[in-house]
């Protein structure tokens, strides 16, 4: 009995041993704990890297400001360059308006011009025609009037004539405003009526020339510039 017992027991003794692993350890184990140096080590290269780490963000924020500085230089270059061309454009259209407008004045004054010739011309083809018939008006009949007489027509494009009349021979100038005519003595010193010539000059004033029959002088009169000679 006690030979299967010692048997037992070596057997669970050798099973114990077996799970427990072996006694001795290969060697010394390693430490668990960093030293202070270690420690301060590893703080120093961390703050190294995040130095290092906020100079290129640095560096990177300066490149991003500098580079939305420059769009926006350009973004304000181009709408000056836009504002210009618009003033530009607007100075044009207010030319090419004003020209328009003083087109279109010309224009109308030109019809009315077109006008006036067709009217004239109609007028000048019927003075032209034989068959178009006189109207016979009365001028000046005070007295024995209208020897020496001399037609001519102002810049109104009315007629006036002068002529001699009155008892003694006298110059006399009649003119015609569209509607009715108005007579005034020009010259009445004696028989100043002879061979009267009317004419208009640069200035729109009539002028006229005629005989002092009894001086035997060559005068000339004219509106609002000088008296004939007596």
């Amino acid at each position: 009995m006690k030979a299967p017992i010692l048997l037992a027991l070596t057997l669970l003794q050798a099973t114990a041993a077996f799970g427990q692993g072996l006694l001795t350890p290969p060697g010394a184990p390693e430490p668990t704990q960093r030293s202070l140096q270690e420690i301060w080590d590893r703080l120093n290269l961390t703050k190294l890297q995040v130095t290092k780490q906020n100079e290129e963000i640095y560096d990177l924020n300066k490149a991003i400001s500098a580079e939305i500085t420059g769009i926006q230089g350009r973004l304000d270059d181009a709408a000056a360059e836009h504002k210009a061309q618009n003033t530009e454009l607007q100075t044009q259209v207010t030319t090419l308006l004003t020209q328009g407008t003083t087109l279109q004045t010309q224009v109308t004054t030109l019809q009315t011009q077109l006008s006036q010739v067709r009217s004239e011309n109609q007028l000048l083809f019927a003075a032209a025609s034989p068959s178009l018939p006189f109207i016979v008006s009365s001028v000046d009949s005070a007295g024995y009037v209208g020897t020496y007489t001399s037609l001519a027509f102002g810049p109104d494009g009315q007629p006036a004539i002068s002529y001699s009349g009155g008892t003694n021979v006298d110059l006399k100038f009649a003119r015609f405003n569209g509607s009715i005519w108005t007579t005034s003595f020009v010259d009445s010193a004696g028989a100043v009526g002879n061979q009267t010539s009317l004419a208009f000059g640069p200035d729109g004033r009539a002028a006229i020339s005629y005989f002092d029959q009894d001086k035997g002088d060559l005068k000339i009169a004219r509106q609002g510039v000088f008296k004939p000679s007596r």
